[in-house]
Order: structure tokens, then sequence, then C-alpha cells
């Protein structure tokens, strides 16, 4: 599921008790669990991408904050049928900046490998756009990988080719956003 500032807990009782999970920064953004193993999962947030193998017991940080091709990471999706091939949206900064420069300098991009190594998506897409991706899925049928992007400008991003192009297929919806994160990105960047 998605939130904004939190952290992880887990319940291995079907709910009747919680624990803490800690190791993961608390700022999280996004946690997806791999359907075919529920100790794996990934977490995004203010300091990068986590990834656990042990069902949270231990971390690694293999895209942590200032990493190219974003350093706040907060949509995440991957193939059900390939938990390796995941699609990101990470601005370069932070929302305490997008206040000053109105913009998020958003990408999108893609792993094929778990997270280890990631490329930038460019097909249709602009270079560091100026407002954040904030809900994201992934549909996977009869061969195709279709993936939706929405942003806080109220534009809905379409791939039907796993990520390598991209087009607008809706405009000016309200900003689909999470609490308050369009109003910085609203106004015009002052030269």
């Amino acid at each position: 599921g998605s939130v904004e500032v939190g952290g992880l807990f887990k319940s291995t009782d079907d709910g009747e008790s919680w624990a803490e999970i800690t190791g993961v920064y608390e700022d999280v953004h996004r946690c997806v669990v791999d359907a075919s193993d529920g100790d794996h999962m990934f977490v995004t947030g203010g300091m990068g991408l986590w990834v656990t193998t042990d069902g949270g017991a231990t971390w690694a940080n293999p895209y942590s904050k200032g990493s190219e091709p974003g350093g706040y990471p907060d949509q995440l999706v991957f193939k059900p049928s390939d938990p390796r091939f995941m699609i990101m949206s990470a601005g370069q900064q932070s929302p305490g900046a997008w206040r000053k420069d109105h913009t998020a300098q958003t990408r999108i991009s893609r792993s094929r490998d778990g997270g280890e190594t990631w490329e930038v998506l460019s097909g249709g897409l602009e270079d560091k756009f100026q407002h954040a991706v904030e809900a994201m899925c992934l549909e996977e049928a009869g061969g195709t990988v279709r993936i939706f992007a929405a942003t806080t400008g109220g534009d809905v991003l379409l791939s039907e080719d796993a990520g390598d192009t991209w087009t607008t297929v809706i405009s000016d919806l309200a900003p689909i956003s999470k609490g308050g994160h369009y109003k910085p990105l609203a106004a015009q960047a002052v030269s």
C-alpha cells in the first residue's frame, strides 16, 4: 500500500498482535511484498529504496538518497510473474525543496534485476518533469505489460510496452496527490 510518513508493522498471527519492523527509515512511502515470497519486500521512502529477504529482520539500501536516477523515490510496482522487473518514480529532491523550485524533477525508471541497477525511461517522458508521480499501477495480461502513472499535475501517463514508450492519456484532472504535495508544484518556478 501507499502511505506518506510512518514506519512498518508486521503481524504473524492474522492481525491479533503487531510488532514494529526496525532497520528501515521511518519515512515510508510504499511497501510492496513479493506475492511468491512474503519475506521479500521492497520499501520506498525519504532515504531511498530498501529491500529485505527475511521479512524485515535485515535490510539492504541499494538505492539511497542522492542516487541517480532520483533521490526521493515514491511509487514502485513490479511484474507479478517476475518481481525482478520493477518500475519506480522518484523526484530529485524531497518536498521541502519543491516549495522553493516548484518542481519535483521526477523521473520514471526501470530495473530488470530486482533493483540492483536502474535505467531512466525517456520514450515520451520529459527528463526530470515538474510534477511528482504519486499513483502507479502495472497490469500484466496476455504477454503485455501496461503501466499507468498519475501525477500531481492531473495527468495520467500510459506505457503499453513495459515502459519503453509513454503517452499522456488523460490531462487536466484534479491533482493526484498524497496530502498537499501538489501545492508547491502547482506554482511556476520563478526565473
